[in-house]
């Protein structure tokens, strides 16, 4: 039987190298609206909450601020939201704060793309109802970019202002530039467990998932067949988080690692793994502070 992961299984908790801490988090509050919880000299833990941390940033001291798709390693973190209405709100922000905007209707989602101060790539979406994704013969999602009605989801929010990220948002997907596409698919399939849901060849990416969403996890070869992995003191993605139902599918996972000799660390709480691209993978339970 093919090994996937629980039905259940959903993004948590992620953290980013940056290259000057204050910076990055007046561009995370005022900008995308998290809140910050506590911080130190080299880290700033962000919620949406105001309980538990979603974002982790951590200071690196001359870090290294690599040219877009160019090495492998991060190329978008995806912020979900839970409404259209909530979109345009953040939206709505964004243009207040002249930041320089992409945009695609992607027939599942809505979204918009931009980069911190330090070109860490973002994407904030909005999903459409599951009824409404589209399936081709293959089972896979049919995922298009058209324009974004932006027209439309302004109307929506009418006069009503951005007061910050609603408690209900998560990281909903990661995108990863691969230093081997085919290596780092047959990793994520083979290794940790989640399906092909979008198998786009002909344009050099695979999208994954669990639990039949349109994506968890992209990954692409834009920055090269064998794209250089990140140096240590370069800013990108340190780590993301797999959060599991229960204990028993932590310790599930753990035996299908220790079955492949797939190296990996176990702090009581967290499994860790390092993908081929340089990016560490943590898994755990869901627990939330109330």
């Amino acid at each position: 039987m093919t090994y996937t992961l629980h039905a259940d299984t959903k993004l948590g908790q992620f953290q980013l190298k940056v290259s000057q801490l204050e910076r990055s988090i007046n561009f995370y509050e005022n900008i995308l609206g998290f809140q910050t919880l506590s911080r130190s000299d080299q880290h700033a833990y962000l919620s949406v909450d105001g309980v538990n941390p979603l974002l982790i940033l951590q200071e690196v001291k001359g870090a290294k601020v690599t040219p877009p798709n160019q090495t492998a390693g991060l190329y978008h973190f995806a912020i979900l939201l839970p409404s259209r209405k909530e979109l345009g709100l953040l939206l709505k922000n964004m243009i207040a704060h002249q930041i320089p905007l992409g945009s695609g209707d992607h027939g599942v989602s809505e979204a918009f793309y931009l980069s911190d101060p330090d070109q860490n790539g973002i994407e904030v979406y909005a999903d459409r109802p599951r009824s409404q994704w589209e399936i081709d013969d293959h089972g896979h999602y049919v995922m298009t970019t058209e324009a974004v009605d932006v027209k439309s989801m302004l109307d929506v929010v009418n006069d009503e202002t951005f007061k910050g990220l609603p408690a209900e948002t998560v990281l909903g997907h990661v995108h990863l530039h691969a230093h081997s596409l085919p290596e780092a698919v047959q990793f994520y399939r083979d290794v940790i467990g989640f399906e092909v849901v979008m198998d786009v060849s002909r344009m050099g990416a695979t999208f994954l998932a669990a639990g039949r969403y349109h994506h968890h996890l992209g990954l692409n070869r834009w920055a090269g067949p064998q794209a250089p992995l990140r140096t240590s003191d370069a800013v990108g993605l340190s780590f993301y988080t797999i959060v599991v139902p229960t204990e028993e599918e932590l310790a599930r996972i753990q035996e299908h690692f220790q079955e492949l000799n797939q190296p990996f660390e176990n702090d009581q709480t967290t499994l860790k793994v390092v993908d081929p691209n340089g990016v560490n993978v943590h898994f755990e339970v869901q627990t939330l502070a109330v």
